[in-house]
């Protein structure tokens, strides 16, 4: 009975364990380089991506290719940011985490702010980063990433003027629990059970 019991439980970590998190990228590259109407809605994997514009007057914006503007990991095609907006980005289901590239042609400093929010548009958490003046006036860029649960959504905007590329979004959805797991906890628990009565009818 307690090799069976230690068997199960053995099952039931690597049950629980191979739930772990994957990351869904959206890196652009399929859309149009042209101006579209706002909000746009990328899917990926089955997951989805409401892209909308922080500001309410705003109402297009444009997948552009960013020449020299953007380091090579960017591709051809990325979310370019020049009216001082942002962008709010909406998902189709809770993940706990959220990062994003930007870059800019470094011709002048640039911060950029991500900011998530939980259900009902609580904030949950923010980071920010600087790009910095490349004396050789090379394209900079960094990476914004942010940790919490239950994010549903995300806003992005950099100054000053928003005038940058943002690319490479990566998001970690919530994991889901394997449908086994809690069967085998239930069973592993009642084997324990009956290995302590049968332990106690052996000592009486």
């Amino acid at each position: 009975m307690k090799t069976i019991t230690l068997l199960l439980l053995v099952a039931l970590t690597g049950f629980a364990g191979s739930a772990g998190a994957t990351v869904i990228a959206f890196d652009f590259e399929s859309r149009a380089a042209a101006t579209h109407g706002a909000p746009v809605i990328l899917t990926q994997a089955g997951f989805s991506v409401t892209i909308g514009q922080g500001n309410p007057a705003a109402t297009a914006f444009a997948f552009a290719d960013g020449g020299g503007g953007v380091p090579a990991g960017f591709g051809g095609r990325s979310l370019e940011s020049i009216n001082g907006a942002g962008f709010v980005l909406e998902f189709s289901a809770a993940v706990d985490g959220v990062s994003i590239d930007f870059a800019d042609a470094a011709l002048d400093a640039d911060l950029g702010y991500l900011m998530v929010f939980g259900p009902g548009g609580a904030a949950l958490d923010s980071t920010s980063g600087t790009l910095a003046v490349d004396s050789a006036g090379g394209p900079t860029w960094r990476t914004l990433s942010v940790q919490a649960a239950g994010i549903t959504s995300a806003t992005v905007v950099a100054v000053p003027g928003n005038t940058v590329w943002w690319d490479n979004l990566r998001l970690t959805p919530t994991p889901v629990p394997e449908p086994l797991t809690p069967a085998l906890l239930v069973a592993g628990l009642g084997l324990m059970g009956l290995q302590r009565r049968a332990a106690r009818r052996h000592r009486a």
